[in-house]
Order: structure tokens, then sequence, then C-alpha cells
């Protein structure tokens, strides 16, 4: 039996990006950072590419934004692939789960503020 299963809290490094495919499967991409301490009180910083789909990738789009906190449960992907003759390789999470951990109004507070029509603000 083997399992890939990762669950980090940080904040997000910039707003999501939403994109939809010819299928119409919605499909939410963000990077976010999380801390580890390191002996001496020193902390390191790792950066984690986050994708999720569905519903709760339009959600994540809608109300999450940069520096937001949020939890994501989720499986470890590695991809591959040649850029300009070099192979490079990324790892990522692909999200199950995407728990909210900063006020969602946030983000919708900021878009209605910029003047953006028809912003719904949840709770």
């Amino acid at each position: 039996m083997s399992m890939s299963k990762a669950i980090i809290i940080g904040r997000l490094g910039r707003d999501p990006e939403l994109k939809i495919t010819a299928g119409n499967l919605e499909i939410t991409t963000f990077p976010m950072c999380s801390h580890v301490k390191k002996s001496g009180g020193r902390e390191e910083a790792h950066w984690h590419n986050v994708t999720v789909f569905g519903k709760q990738a339009n959600n994540c789009q809608k109300y999450l934004h940069k520096g937001a906190l949020c939890c994501v449960e989720g499986r470890l992907e590695t991809r591959s692939y040649e850029k300009e003759g070099k192979r490079h390789t990324t790892h990522g999470i692909v999200a199950e789960r995407v728990t909210f951990l900063s006020s969602p109004r946030k983000k919708a507070e900021t878009d209605a503020a910029k003047g953006h029509e028809n912003v719904a603000i949840p709770f």
C-alpha cells in the first residue's frame, strides 16, 4: 500500500488564476508559502504550486486573494516539461480540500472597493 498526501497551511503568494477547459472544467492555480522553524528560531519558506478543480476551484478564485491564509489538503504531483531544450520538473499539490482560514470577505470587499458590480459577500 502507498499514499501521497500533503496538508499545508500557508499564505497565497498571488491571487488565484481561474481557467476553464474546453469541457467546462474549472481549474484554479496559485502559489502558496508555508514556513518551517529551523534550529535557532530561524524560519525557512517553502513554496507550493496548488491546483484546484471544479466548484472548489471557482470558490478559491472568488474568495481567496494574495496573502490569504488557507489550509490545502491533497496529493503530491510531479510534472516534467521541456523548455528551450532543457528538461524541467515541478512539484505541486492537487487539492482535494481547501479550507479558508482568513475571512473570505476581504477579497469581496476589495473587489467592491475597486468598483466591481454585483459582488456577493458571503455570510
